[in-house]
């Protein structure tokens, strides 16, 4: 922590910033209505597919006013619909699900999910690799339709990155398949899901309540990620809230046009529930501006990333103050215009502020350390100074 008491020139970052992987017994939900749930388990669509409401009939949503699928109301070939879910990182204890309500309806008093046409279809990507067919609602030659009412489920457990498509003829009536699921085993830590829709002639599939579900605690819960340039390098600060298996951090990073590299390693503290914070220093910093990010490994080998940060850094000092330690006034290299100035303490809090262009005084703070920011237009600059 000594390097804090460096001149410093940082780069305006956030404080907050996201979890290194999913939050703990969380549940991402898409329920096809207007009004976002909490966690939205968000999609991009493609193919031919529409948004289904109680307007088209009372069976066409499972809950709700809402539902999506790929509508048929003719004779010329099927209508296929596509939905690509943005991927899920968990935690890899096998209490992750995937699963989402399905209904099959005639439109034209004649129709159903078929032989040659119909089909519903779960692809799934694990851990990071390319999407593979898992699970297929495969249609029959008595074209069955079925409602969301209906009791049957199809449902597949996986444990490998490349399973084998299990599929299930479609059933008509009360025991259609009205519910899909995905069971993730403790060798999946990551899900990327595609489902795709082919309703036959004169046909609606119709999809409901699609959710990835996690009940496993988290590997690592990042609160802060922080970067700072100094004139000796850039400094990096990080902090947990909990840690389950986490062997080290590596600190990564990366120029404009490159990709990212392995620059250091600092050890994390195993399984513990309590909050810690880390630091590195990259002492042979890139000039101008670089990305830096954070991928924490378990002790399983599994990974995961953090967000990124952009630091800006140049080999140019910056103005220091004079005395420092001071007793009370301390002279500034003067400035054209007015500088603005703030000082504040460990803890963020804003002790002093306002403009200046060539002292401060001091004298009203109790003697101890504290952080003096100038800034001078779009530069900014922060140093240390002591109050004896």
């Amino acid at each position: 922590m000594a390097h804090f008491s460096s001149l410093l020139r940082w780069s305006l970052l956030p404080l907050l910033l996201a979890p290194l992987a999913a939050y703990s017994q969380e549940t991402w939900t898409q329920d096809f209505e207007s009004i976002n749930p909490a966690n939205p388990y968000n999609y991009t669509k493609s193919g031919s597919g529409q948004s289904f409401s109680t307007a088209n009939g009372a069976g066409y949503v499972a809950g709700g006013t809402g539902s999506y699928g790929a509508h048929n109301n003719t004779g010329t070939g099927p209508v296929v619909a596509n939905l690509d879910f943005t991927p899920a990182t968990f935690n890899a204890d096998g209490s992750t699900y995937f699963a989402f309500r399905l209904a099959v309806f005639e439109t034209n008093g004649n129709g159903g999910l078929n032989v040659t046409q119909g089909s519903v279809q779960v692809n799934i990507g694990y851990n990071g690799g390319a999407l593979v067919p898992t699970l297929r609602i495969a249609g029959t030659a008595s074209e069955p339709t079925w409602p969301f009412s209906a009791t049957g489920t199809a449902t597949v457990t996986v444990n490998t990155t490349s399973p084998t498509l299990t599929t299930f003829n479609a059933i008509a009536g009360s025991g259609g398949y009205s519910t899909v699921r995905v069971n993730f085993g403790s060798a999946i830590f990551r899900a990327r899901v595609q489902l795709v829709l082919s309703a036959p002639d004169k046909t609606d599939v119709v999809i409901d309540n699609v959710i990835m579900s996690s009940a496993g605690p988290l590997p690592v819960e990042l609160t802060s990620f922080k970067g700072y340039s100094q004139t000796s390098g850039v400094w990096l600060q990080w902090a947990t809230a909990s840690e389950r298996s986490c062997e080290r951090f590596e600190v990564q990073r990366k120029g404009e046009g490159a990709d990212f590299t392995t620059i250091g390693r600092v050890a994390g503290h195993g399984t513990t529930a309590t909050s810690n914070t880390y630091a590195f220093a990259d002492s042979r910093p890139l000039t101008g501006t670089a990305y830096y990010r954070l991928r924490q490994v378990d002790t399983d080998g599994r990974s995961s990333f953090s967000p990124v940060v952009a630091v800006r850094w140049k080999q140019e000092g910056i103005a220091a103050i004079y005395p420092n330690p001071t007793t009370g006034l301390v002279l500034l290299q003067p400035t054209a215009a007015p500088q603005r100035f703030r000082v504040f303490n460990a803890q963020g809090q804003t002790l002093l502020s306002g403009e200046t262009s060539r002292q401060l005084d001091l004298s009203a703070l109790p003697a101890g350390s504290y952080l003096l920011e100038l800034k001078d237009g779009a530069s900014s600059s922060v140093q240390r100074v002591l109050r004896q």
